[in-house]
């Protein structure tokens, strides 16, 4: 990198100048409990694209960037995703998807320094920058999001009120329409926050039976639903389910989770929903993992977690990528119902983030926000599920924690939301 002043949205890959310390060849560089021996997880790097394995992670960037798409003197393109790699005027590296163009993350609500927002915002994902959104109607941290068709979804959450956290009652969802059109395409790379040219706002839906906080919402295309599952309820974990068909505007409640949890994650992957870890009301973070089947509205137990640990996760293909806060990602696949350990968070003791894929065609998933070092971020990184490597994108304008984060496609672009 030169010394000439550089201007979001550049992506930085970690290996290079002041972020290689983030890439630690050791799982054990970051703290555990002490009856966890994480020297006993994966300790081989493969790259996905040719099979060759090396002995840190180190290595293997190194082997990427110069053998494959991470070298950016060229264009590269997989059979898996979509282009890869382009070059701008300024020699910038800029990072196209096959889902980018028509793409956008709204990040909405959370908790800012004893705050709870109602203040959304959005990344586009073709342009690298990030813009306003209409703001909540009611301040929700800690709540579910989901993005269906070309609509968000915000589910639960609540404030904090003298001290004490309250779930919004009678309100428990409300729905913001995205328009079609984006903002304007100009060449503005200033990674400054812009005004959405599509105004709207959020309305209120149908309210849960069962209002909670601390919830995992996943969307189901498929079935046109949405599934609010576990939570918390002042003083103890919820394991109630319920599933929300939009174009009827009602809510049905659905069979229980085996154990109730809350701050736990929850993705669909080929056509069930899969839910991870959390914590139980006194705070003990489980491992145990369970899955559902929507068409016998039935839960199983699946295989646990390494470390229990309040987490979040994306789909990106076949599997399902869980970060657990402070720690490390893992791989899930649901085929064999085991787990990988691959690298470690970018952030040190990097909590209450959200992570979102980017998209059905997509190789990437994206974190945002959180808490690094007990200090608000608004950090945004791109995860690459081929090459195991982060990418540092522009902040979001209002650092925030415990927020949500989810994928829409603007009507014309295609595909699906997430």
């Amino acid at each position: 990198l030169t010394k000439k002043k550089l201007k979001y949205p550049l992506e930085f890959p970690l290996g290079l100048g002041r972020f290689a310390r983030h890439l630690s060849p050791s799982l054990s560089a970051f703290p555990a409990p002490p009856h966890v021996n994480l020297s006993d997880m994966a300790t081989q790097h493969a790259c996905t694209e040719c099979g060759e394995e090396f002995r840190s992670r180190n290595a293997l960037f190194k082997h990427v960037r110069s053998e494959h798409r991470l070298n950016e003197s060229h264009h590269a393109s997989s059979s898996e995703g979509g282009d890869l790699t382009t070059q701008d005027a300024d020699g910038a590296a800029m990072y196209a998807d096959a889902d980018a163009a028509h793409s956008y993350i709204y990040l909405v609500g959370g908790r800012q320094r004893g705050r709870t927002l109602m203040n959304c915002e959005r990344l586009s994902l073709g342009r690298g920058v990030w813009e306003k959104a209409p703001l909540l109607l009611e301040n929700r941290g800690s709540l579910g999001a989901a993005g269906l068709g070309n609509c968000v979804y915000a589910v639960g959450g609540g404030g904090v009120s003298h001290g004490e956290v309250y779930t919004c009652p009678g309100t428990s969802a409300e729905r913001l329409v995205v328009a079609a059109h984006a903002p304007d395409d100009g060449d503005d790379r200033s990674g400054g926050t812009e005004t959405a040219a599509a105004n709207g706002s959020w309305s209120y839906t149908a309210s849960m039976a069962t209002p909670r906080h601390a919830l995992a919402t996943v969307a189901m295309p498929e079935t046109n639903s949405i599934y609010a599952i576990g939570g918390w309820i002042s003083p103890h974990c919820t394991s109630a389910v319920e599933r929300y068909d939009p174009s009827a505007d009602t809510w049905v409640e659905c069979a229980s989770l085996h154990t109730a949890r809350r701050l736990h994650s929850a993705a669909v992957c080929a056509g069930k929903i899969h839910v991870f870890g959390g914590s139980t009301a006194d705070a003990h973070d489980i491992c145990s993992t369970e899955v559902y089947d929507p068409a016998s509205d039935t839960w199983s137990p699946s295989a646990d977690l390494p470390l229990g640990a309040a987490n979040a996760c994306a789909t990106v293909g076949r599997y399902v990528y869980v970060a657990l806060f402070a720690r490390t990602m893992l791989r899930y696949d649901p085929a064999t119902d085991s787990f990988e350990a691959l690298s470690k968070l970018p952030l040190p003791e990097w909590h209450c983030f959200s992570m979102v894929s980017g998209g059905p065609t997509s190789r990437f998933a994206y974190l945002i926000g959180g808490a690094t070092k007990g200090a608000w971020t608004g950090a945004c990184f791109r995860y690459d599920t081929h090459s195991d490597t982060y990418f540092e994108l522009a902040p979001a304008p209002t650092e925030r924690r415990r927020s949500a984060a989810v994928l829409v496609r603007t009507p014309g672009g295609g595909g699906r939301s997430g």
